[in-house]
């Protein structure tokens, strides 16, 4: 078996910037696994996270140009599937990349500019033409002392910018017209130690996740604010009184100058495609007409953002071209619609303002180009309106995030976080809202079982929030979805990255004979088109998914901030958890572990599948008036580094399964656990066959993975997080298990090592 496990490399030659002198780049450990890939598979770097790449040799991206010779967005170039046409103007079969260019190359001329078409290895198979355009431009940072001029001068780079929130980092571009010119530039400059990381701006596959006298509240279409256990429209018939938010008794609360605690004075960023401004719950919410020269500001907050630098103008009409075009409005709506006005519904922070960046095209209605976003994309998005020296009234307070990775291929995909996108999270949480921390609200995602309209029954993807690295970083507070009985909603992800979950309803997906007997509960919220519609309320229609429960946590915190603007973004989290309502407590009545209530070792209750509980706005109010801030976070890390890396084996025809584990000791006195994460590098041929767990030495488990359709092989360096031992002492013994629990004859594979991470504070 070939194994390459820890490849030491040093000795690479770096020049100091402008004094002309060669001095060896820092030496770099990596550690990954090659057994397994299929032959011709190629690999980038998404910082630390090595991710395998199957290169299309029938098919290419025609990109179009920008004058200054900047590539558009992939999503909108020409896909040109060669097939024999290659083979004939060649003369030969095309065998390799280099084939596929020369090939290629006979029908394109300038302007155009070819790329290659790469596929993700989770899908067993690959459907043509729904591969990514491989990139010629990745962002870079490089090490201490290494030269950028000499750099693009040896790899044959530009620079395209800067980051404004990441100094030192650069996005490049490769001029060389091959078609891996780019790829091969990153991995060069990172595997030799000249980058501190060199990743490719590879698109990610997303997708959106869905006493007043406001008509909608009144009449009792938002039981998620208050649940009186009725029969309640819209399909709500087996809805348990007391299974919401508990929001309205924060509205007869005032904060330290005298005011209605509702949100007044604190900014909710919705990051989606975009928000209808003219919609008349939503006007008062964000900042007046840009052009009103009263409003200074109003060239700032009062339209979208938009990282892109889109003309698109979400102010005007737009053309009823799918669902997506409503999505921001919805959550805005959620999260801050006006309360109180006659019309329409409330929001839970109904006193904040809402600022809206559009990073996904929302009057697109091509969800492949609409929802296709960068690192640097998703990035800017995140660190807007972050900086340290941002006026008070325009700095982003809370950050709601209604979207994850799409899962296009029925597949449980594993989605690293990028590393600009964790730059910019640092940034956020660092420098935002003068150093306390923007709080990011990500949702957990829908992709547990969804409906397929095709068979009229459920399908089973498995999917779990540590598979997404941006619902389950440290710096975000990832909300799953309960229904109107407190339990878990068919679709929200489960997972030990989880924190709380918030109420939301089912999706329009389903046929009304399959509701009725069910035990749902559907949200409304604000709508565009007509066929969203209920009756008797125009521009306003149903919604539902964990992009409903999201914007339900975001206007808590919104709250909250507003009881105590002192809190800073970890002070939330622990609240959150501190504050969490239980729901159908059942520790040790059910044999799946994602469905018990777990005690951890700090006596918290723990759900896979609804993290620490339903969130309650009122209790976690409450105590942020009277809180008093955590002490600083530290970590302490420890590696899992075996000579001879133990087997994991397929379970054979008997009853039991082949245990695989690795255990590592912290020691860590008086310091209290808030994240852990584990770095994991291990090689096997499929593995969406693993069960991947950690073990505390409380004995308090986190379920990193349960076996899913994932057929990409091996893991080198992802990115496992769990908040399911928050509050424990770390010190002891931690020992993670890998079981392959799918008897398939698969050869076996090894458990090369892991790194440990435990966050927390010391008291």
């Amino acid at each position: 078996m070939n194994i390459r496990a820890l490849i030491t490399v040093c000795g690479a030659l770096a020049v100091l910037g402008g004094c002309g002198r060669l001095a060896p780049a820092p030496p770099r450990v990596i550690s990954f696994a090659e057994d397994f890939l299929p032959p011709g598979t190629l690999h980038l770097w998404n910082g630390d996270t090595l991710v395998p790449l199957l290169p299309a040799l029938d098919e290419v991206r025609v990109l179009a140009r920008e004058p200054e010779g900047q590539a558009t967005a992939p999503q909108r170039a020409m896909t040109m599937r060669l097939g024999s046409t290659g083979e004939s103007l060649l003369g030969r079969p095309v065998e390799t990349l280099s084939d596929l260019a020369e090939a290629a190359g006979r029908i394109v001329r300038a302007p155009g500019s070819l790329a290659a078409t790469v596929y993700d290895l989770s899908a067993p198979v690959q459907t043509p033409g729904q591969g990514q355009p491989l990139p010629r431009q990745f962002s870079l940072r490089l090490a201490p002392g290494v030269s950028l001029e000499q750099v693009c001068q040896e790899h044959r780079l530009r620079v395209v910018q800067g980051v404004a929130f990441a100094p030192g980092v650069h996005i490049v571009e490769a001029v060389s017209p091959e078609l891996t010119a780019g790829l091969d530039a990153a991995n060069a400059l990172y595997e030799s130690g000249q980058a501190l990381f060199a990743t490719p701006l590879l698109p990610l596959a997303a997708g959106t996740q869905a006493s007043f006298n406001d008509p909608i509240f009144v009449d009792g279409y938002q039981w998620n604010l208050h649940n009186t256990g009725g029969r309640t429209p819209p399909w709500s018939p087996g809805a348990v009184a007391g299974n919401d938010l508990n929001v309205l008794p924060v509205y007869d609360m005032t904060d330290v100058l005298g005011r209605p605690i509702n949100g007044t004075g604190i900014n909710i960023a919705v990051v989606d495609v975009g928000v209808r401004m003219d919609q008349a719950d939503i006007r008062g919410r964000i900042e007046p007409d840009p052009a009103d020269p009263a409003n200074p500001n109003g060239s700032r907050l009062g339209r979208n953002f938009s990282v892109e630098g889109s003309p698109e103008d979400a102010t005007a009409p737009t053309a009823p071209n799918g669902y997506i075009n409503t999505h921001g409005t919805s959550v805005s709506g959620t999260a801050a619609a006006t309360a109180d006005n006659g019309q329409g519904l409330i929001g839970v922070a109904h006193g904040a303002e809402v600022i809206p960046i559009r990073l996904f095209q929302g009057n697109s209605p091509d969800a492949d180009y609409a929802f296709s976003v960068t690192d640097l994309q998703i990035a800017e998005s995140l660190a807007y309106l972050a900086a340290s020296d941002t006026p008070p009234a325009d700095r982003v307070d809370v950050s709601n995030n209604s979207w994850a990775p799409r899962y296009d291929t029925f597949t449980a995909r594993k989605d690293a976080i990028g590393p600009l996108t964790s730059l910019a999270l640092e940034h956020g949480v660092t420098q935002g809202r003068g150093g306390r921390g923007i709080v990011y609200c990500f949702a957990a995602g829908n992709n547990d079982n969804v409906w397929n309209p095709q068979t009229n029954s459920y399908m089973a993807i498995r999917a779990r929030t540590t598979y997404n690295g941006f619902a389950s970083d440290r710096r975000v507070i990832c909300v799953g979805g309960s229904d109107s009985r407190g339990l878990k909603t068919y679709y929200s992800e489960p997972g030990c990255s989880l924190l709380v979950n918030a109420p939301t309803g089912y999706d329009l997906g389903f046929p009304t004979s399959f509701m009725q007997p069910g035990l749902a509960g559907l949200l409304v919220s604000i709508s565009i088109y007509p066929y969203h519609d209920i009756v008797p309320y125009p521009g306003y229609g149903m919604a539902g998914g964990t992009s409903s429960a999201t914007p339900q946590a975001a206007g808590t915190v919104a709250l909250m901030l507003q009881a105590n603007p002192n809190l800073t973004y970890r002070d939330v989290q622990h609240i959150l958890v501190d504050t969490a309502t239980v729901t159908n407590p059942n520790t040790g009545a059910v044999t799946n572990p994602d469905q018990q209530w777990l005690m951890n070792g700090s006596g918290r209750l723990y759900s896979h599948q609804l993290g620490f509980g339903r969130i309650d706005a009122a209790a976690a109010v409450a105590r942020a008036r009277t809180w008093i801030n955590v002490p600083a976070e530290e970590r302490f890390e420890t590696r899992f580094a075996p000579r001879n890396p133990p087997v994991i084996q397929d379970p054979g025809p008997g009853p039991s399964y082949r245990i695989t584990s690795g255990t590592v000791t912290l020691a860590a006195p008086s310091f209290f656990v808030e994240h852990v994460e584990v770095d994991l590098t291990l090689a096997f041929p499929r593995r969406g066959d693993l069960q991947i767990v950690l073990l505390s030495p409380s004995g308090m488990y986190s379920i990193f993975q349960t076996p899913n359709q994932d057929a990409t092989p091996n893991y080198s360096g992802f990115t496992f997080t769990s908040v399911a031992h928050w509050g424990e002492q770390a010190s002891g013994p931690w020992t993670l298990y890998v079981v392959d629990a799918v008897d398939d004859g698969s050869p076996p594979g090894r458990l090369l090592g892991y790194t440990l991470r435990a966050w927390g504070h010391r008291r």
